[in-house]
């Protein structure tokens, strides 16, 4: 079936030749190479500027993955990094996509080395090749945005005009995305339209949901410039965040499909406060707020993005033993406004990603506070049992702390490793690869940060309105998917704003498959397609069976073969 794609990636090309390893090249010679091998040329300019001649911690065999960095300028005052992975494939011919992350504000490297860029960060501060990278079919440009998110930064200075740098929205945020994909074409010419015209997409995920739709929206309506809509040809989201009910509605959808609260706590919340339409029941009620703060205390400690997932409770910052270099490594991976909420989050962020906290910091302030505060207390020793009205027995420091024989839960076993993004965040901190990818080398790189200032009106937007304006006026293709065990953003609360735009279905609900080392026709998931009514356009929904809310860190081969199957023009 065409659903079904080749396992094996396809052969990486050979940049240097039979005689020379990557980083033996000069730049002249490997600039002489991209022009001769496939026909991508690049000024005297971006290869000084921008070339990554290797990445530290990559054994010299391989590397042969060409990349380029820096910052793009977005404002007189504003710079945004970005990384440039070109295709392993047929770069020339590849479609070029952009991804960021979510939050709002969470850098997009945490898609480059925990997620589908060509390496993976490792505990020794080491990188390994991801054999599913999605540079495997692309070339991938991963952004640092807004403004203050990883190494971007305001040069501003300390001045009103730094705050403002790093007050942003989703209006703002999509302007300046769109001045960085025109700074890009200005270096990376190559693949404009006066160059080799590669198609160019979108993607991004969780809050990406919100910026990725608002910056399809100017990008088509830019009538002043049109060299990037005439290569802009559609957008992928995962787990997008698109709507305030239906994402609450999911994610307590979710928790009680996996039998993570008691019935009568969530039967009264069905009952009283799910069938709403209004945001403010969700969010302002006092009742419905209670039973949600309630049912947030009980599901505790798991992996909200990953349900079924271990969290990373190892205290890494201090475990330097099994360092490459032996360096103590930073505390923590995000940035915090005060010592009061780094206190709060120390155990918060244990078994909540940052850019997890950072969503519900932003989307659900109220319930952030609460959960964050009252997760110190459980650590304390000192919270009051919670839900009594609806659980028998008390739950305490005592119960969380206890643990059971089981068998063996190792990583090579569970295939997923939950601290990835600590070693992410070591690595990216070391000097030598601050130098490598021509980042500032005073920035102290986090996941996601406090320091952008991000209007809270606008999260409580409704994207459906977007998607309706792309399936009518527009030939964009769109793809939607959904890790099937995330509760922040599930695909329970995704499915019911997507069937209620009333498109019309060209490809029914399916499963599609996969080849293990148990045999084809492996189950990774569901896919249906609907068409919109401006011909060429479509909208896709597709799950990854298993995965959580970051699709390919969870379930990589998944994460490959539906942004594979999209690229391809099958999705």
């Amino acid at each position: 079936a065409a659903d079904e794609l080749a396992n094996a990636p396809p052969a990486v090309p050979s940049v240097a030749g039979a005689t020379k390893t990557l980083n033996q090249l000069s730049r002249a010679e490997l600039k002489q190479a991209l022009q001769e091998q496939f026909e991508l040329s690049f000024s005297d300019e971006v290869m000084d500027d921008f070339y990554v001649e290797t990445m530290p911690g990559i054994r010299d065999d391989e590397n042969d993955i060409v990349q380029f960095s820096g910052y793009l300028n977005v404002s007189s005052t504003k710079r945004s990094f970005f990384v440039l992975v070109l295709s392993q494939d047929k770069p020339k011919e590849d479609p070029l996509v952009l991804w960021t992350n979510g939050g709002p504000g969470c850098s997009g490297l945490i898609g480059y080395l925990t997620e589908h860029g060509p390496f993976r960060a490792q505990e020794d501060m080491t990188l390994k090749k991801d054999d599913y990278s999605w540079s495997k079919v692309a070339n991938m440009l991963y952004i640092e945005s807004p403004t203050g998110v990883g190494y971007s930064y305001s040069e501003a200075g300390d001045s009103a005009d730094t705050t403002d740098d790093y007050k942003s929205g989703d209006a703002s945020v999509a302007k300046d995305n769109l001045q960085l994909v025109k700074s890009f074409y200005d270096k990376f010419d190559t693949f404009s339209s006066d160059g080799n015209g590669n198609e160019f997409y979108l993607s991004a995920e969780s809050y990406g949901g919100h910026y990725i739709p608002t910056l399809a929206k100017i990008m088509v309506e830019d009538e002043e410039d049109d060299s990037v809509k005439d290569l802009f040809k559609g957008f992928l989201v995962g787990n997008p965040y698109t709507d305030p009910v239906e994402n609450m509605r999911g994610m307590f959808g979710a928790f009680w499909g996996q039998q993570l609260v008691p019935a009568p706590m969530y039967t009264a919340w069905i009952e009283n406060c799910g069938d709403s339409d209004s945001v403010n029941t969700y969010y302002d009620d006092e009742y419905c707020s209670t039973l949600e703060d309630d049912m947030f205390d009980l599901v505790g400690d798991v992996d909200w993005y990953g349900l079924g997932y271990p969290v990373c409770n190892r205290d890494l910052s201090s475990d330097t033993a099994s360092h490459a270099d032996g360096s103590a490594p930073p505390s923590g991976s995000t940035v915090f406004a005060s010592a009061k909420d780094s206190e709060m989050a120390s155990g918060f962020n244990q078994v909540l990603s940052s850019q997890a906290a950072q969503m519900l910091k932003h989307t659900h302030p109220r319930l952030h506070k609460r959960v964050a505060e009252r997760w110190v207390e459980l650590r304390a020793g000192g919270a009051e049992a919670v839900g009594g009205n609806y659980v028998a027995t008390p739950r305490g420091v005592a119960s969380l702390a206890a643990s059971v024989d089981t068998a063996d839960g190792s990583q090579s076993k569970l295939g997923y490793d939950a601290c990835v993004v600590d070693y992410m965040t070591n690595y990216l901190n070391k000097d030598e690869v601050k130098s490598a990818l021509h980042a500032e080398s005073s920035a102290s790189w986090s996941e996601c940060t406090a320091k952008v200032l991000y209007d809270y009106t606008s999260q409580q937007d409704y994207m459906e309105t977007l998607y309706k304006q792309f399936l009518e006026t527009t030939d964009l293709r769109i793809m939607v998917f959904s890790g099937d065990d995330d509760s922040i953003c599930s695909p329970l609360g995704t499915q019911n704003w997507i069937w209620k735009l009333g498109y019309s279905v060209v490809d029914d609900w399916a499963a599609w498959y996969y080849k293990s080392e148990y045999g084809s026709g492996q189950v990774g998931g569901y896919h249906v397609k609907f068409n919109g009514t401006e011909a060429g356009s479509s909208l896709t929904f597709v799950t990854a069976h298993g995965a959580g809310h970051e699709v390919s860190m969870y379930q990589p081969l998944k994460g490959f073969m539906l942004f594979k199957n999209f690229v391809k023009g099958i999705w």
